[in-house]
């Protein structure tokens, strides 16, 4: 095998050219296993304490855990295949393709033998999945016996190797070798040997070694035990396979008759668009998930991303490209996830698949029984399944299950993690087009107008942020009015209420209609937070921000942000202490925060932003003069900083967003954050040359100099108002020290440094 990590037994490394499971210490052997779990994904502290100790915590966590992680790097020295574990965060992760993993390895293996078992090449799928199981050397994990531990490795029994001995199993009955299927079937542990498929192939078994009359104690057993656990379902199927088995075994063969095939499916596809656009990247990556025969292949594939950003487009587009692929056929199915459509429901699903494939749904009333029925009809047919817009995981996760021998594109806002992690399921989330596959989409639906105005057409297509939606609303609402110039049109999608309102005929169309249905989806403190961002003027928040200005409980806060996140209303960077919004989203916020006036949350963002500015000043210029403090919104927590350079750096990253707070500030007369803020940031700005960006900041500190605000302190008084205009005034200069320079009070008298 080509791989050189191991987690399937005691903690393995491939060193010296051997598998090695006795490499250094066991705490450090346990903290990588962890990482391995997921290779190329940040686990934070937390989760690596939790995994390692559960409350069986050292007296410091923290420290036992870094020091555990510095012996692992050095002992990963040695390895054949060496990688780095890296600092993500508050958190590590491992930098190492999965595939170095025996994780990665035995699920080749067995996608394999499934891949042999279909071609009815059962030597070949006999001898995959042997070779798999023979990975498996010791309970995963073997050393750690935490919590999270152990449920991680009961799901991989359930998910990979109980699964593998089926198949294993079910190979060697095919070769006509039930003597060593038996001696597999031995090794099952009770609570295994009682599950469905493993009751059938022990069945299998015993008429096969000619013990009928063992077949018929163990099939009443299992019913017994069925019966017990009021499973009618299984109770169901296990009477229907011994009942055909036994007539098999039993009485003479019947004439061979052919099985009557389901007529094809009655949901098809919606039609394929017109000059699709772009995306090249994820068709090829849908490629090589979905294909059959394909090494990289996924039970499902979830296809995920904001409202307006082209999933179903690009899975309908695909499911076209790919119908020689799929030779029984492709159903295509509207969950109504988001929206006001009432929620498609799984039992609704299964039901509307049956009928799809023409089965008499009527004839099966648990509703259990009838997925169980799908997943049988659904056996031997190549089918694709498109469930398009789902809410959550919860919405699907029952389904897969039943579609398990089927191709499954799922596509939702939400980005579905706890799906995908549980089904091991390939996840692709969609990014708004670049600027020139957006012009080409826009110039190709505006049927020729593009060509006439082409820079007012660059700028309408930019002004949609990448978003199909967008771009071909607009492009509808052009050509619906051929006599505006699309010049004029861009002066008009400016306003952020025109350009949501775009598409707004009355079906629920428009831009603010996609953006609503996932925002009323939102529990309040999520909204909240949202409509945080429209306050704020720029596109990037840091989270320090966030979490002062929200006024909310941090972990509320925080798990607002993560949510935010899951639905691709914002994202994260680079910079994992930064928060994005789309330009275009951020347009929809401000909309909210207009209609849902509350004065509170900008004041919170620009007590926060003014007591930070605050203190960056006194640690990057404490000799210099500055206004007095102003107190501080409740519960606000400004950035405090460690260096001059710590602070220079905020200031020059927040600096567009000071200016533009500055002049929010002036609009809705909150005049003492209008005068202070220039003030704060003017000494760094001087410094680095950004004499426009003080310019501005000080004429709207001058502009409120007729209303005057007398400022306490230590019992002394000051205007401090007419200060900014002889500032305002020198500001292009070189900077001085000299109070008189900037007109200030005398030192005797005025209360500015502190």
């Amino acid at each position: 095998m080509d791989f050189a990590y191991g987690i399937l037994g005691q903690t393995a490394v491939r060193m010296h050219g051997k598998m090695n499971e006795q490499w250094g210490q066991r705490q450090t052997r346990n903290i990588l296993g962890v990482l391995l779990t997921r290779p190329g994904q940040r686990f934070s502290q937390d989760a690596l304490i939790s995994w390692l100790w559960d409350d069986d915590l050292p007296g410091n966590p923290q420290e036992a855990l870094y020091k555990a992680v510095y012996r692992l790097r050095e002992a990963l020295a040695e390895a054949d295949s060496p990688t780095s574990i890296t600092r993500s965060g508050d958190g590590y992760l491992v930098d190492l393709d999965e595939n170095l993993v025996d994780v990665a390895a035995f699920r080749k293996l067995i996608r394999k033998a499934h891949d042999a078992a279909r071609s009815a090449d059962h030597e070949t799928a006999h001898g995959s999945a042997a070779s798999a199981l023979s990975l498996w050397r010791d309970e995963p994990l073997a050393e750690l016996r935490t919590e999270r531990a152990s449920n991680w490795r009961e799901d991989k029994v359930k998910s990979m190797l109980l699964p593998a001995r089926e198949i294993l199993t079910s190979q060697l009955l095919a070769l006509g070798r039930p003597d060593e299927a038996a001696g597999w079937m031995q090794e099952l542990a009770p609570e295994h040997a009682s599950r469905l498929a493993f009751v059938k192939l022990q069945l299998q078994i015993y008429y096969a070694l000619g013990q009928s009359v063992q077949a018929q104690a163990h099939f009443l057993d299992a019913n017994r035990r069925f019966n017990e656990a009021a499973d009618d379902t299984a109770k169901t199927l296990l009477h229907a396979f011994h009942d055909e088995l036994r007539d098999r075994y039993e009485n003479p063969p019947a004439p061979v008759v052919p099985v009557r095939r389901a007529a094809p499916p009655t949901h098809p596809l919606p039609r394929d668009l017109r000059g699709f656009i772009s995306r090249a990247d994820a068709l090829e990556t849908l490629d090589e998930w979905l294909r059959p025969g394909s090494p990289t292949r996924s039970p499902a594939v979830v296809l995920s991303g904001p409202p307006g950003i082209g999933k179903t487009s690009l899975a309908v587009h695909w499911a076209h490209r790919a119908a020689g692929w799929f030779p029984d056929g492709a159903i295509y199915l509207d969950l109504h996830g988001f929206g006001p459509a009432p929620r498609l429901e799984p039992a609704d699903v299964v039901d509307q698949l049956l009928q799809s494939l023409s089965y008499p749904v009527d004839h099966v009333v648990d509703t259990t029984a009838r997925a169980a029925v799908l997943r049988q009809q659904l056996a031997d047919r190549s089918v694709l399944v498109i469930l398009d817009d789902a809410e959550n995981s919860e919405h699907v996760d029952r389904l897969l299950h039943a579609l398990s021998e089927c191709a499954v594109i799922v596509t939702s806002r939400r980005r579905l993690g706890a799906l995908t992690r549980r089904h091991e399921l390939a996840a692709l989330s969609l990014d708004r087009l670049d600027d020139r596959d957006s012009l080409e989409l826009f110039v190709r639906r505006l049927r020729g107008r593009g060509e006439r105005e082409p820079g007012a057409a660059r700028r309408i297509a930019h002004l949609c942020d990448g978003l199909p939606l967008a771009l071909t609303l607009i492009a509808e609402s052009a050509a619906r009015r051929p006599g505006l110039s699309l010049s004029t049109m861009l002066d008009q999608l400016r306003d952020p209420e025109r350009l949501l309102s775009i598409g707004d005929d009355g079906d629920d169309q428009s831009l603010r209609a996609a953006f609503s249905s996932s925002y009323q989806m939102l529990e309040p403190p999520s909204q909240a937070v949202f409509r945080l961002f429209g306050h704020h003027p720029g596109a990037e928040i840091h989270v320090d921000t966030l979490l002062s200005a929200a006024g909310r409980p941090a972990a509320e806060t925080r798990r607002a942000l993560e949510t935010l996140v899951a639905l691709h209303l914002i994202d994260q960077p680079g910079d994992t202490d930064r928060y994005r919004i789309l330009s275009i989203f951020h347009r929809y916020a401000q909309t909210l925060s207009t209609q849902h006036y509350d004065p509170q949350p900008l004041r919170r963002l620009l007590s926060h932003y003014c007591s930070t500015a605050d203190n960056a000043h006194r640690v990057a210029h404490p000799h210099r003069d500055r206004p007095p403090r102003l107190d501080p919104a409740p519960d606000i927590s400004p950035t405090q900083f460690e260096t001059s350079a710590a602070a220079h750096r905020w200031f020059l990253r927040e600096r567009t967003n000071l200016t533009a707070l500055a002049a929010l500030a002036e609009h809705h007369q909150l005049f003492d954050y209008a005068c202070t803020l220039p003030h704060l940031m003017h000494d760094t700005f001087v410094i680095y040359g950004f004499y426009d960006d003080m310019t501005a900041g000080l004429a709207i500190a001058a502009r409120p100099r007729g209303r005057t605000r007398t400022l306490t302190r230590k019992g002394r008084r000051s205007t401090i108002w007419g200060n900014c205009i002889s500032r305002s005034a020198t500001t292009t200069r070189p900077r001085t020290r000299s109070p008189e320079r900037w007109n200030w009070p005398s030192t005797t008298n005025r209360p500015w440094r502190n």
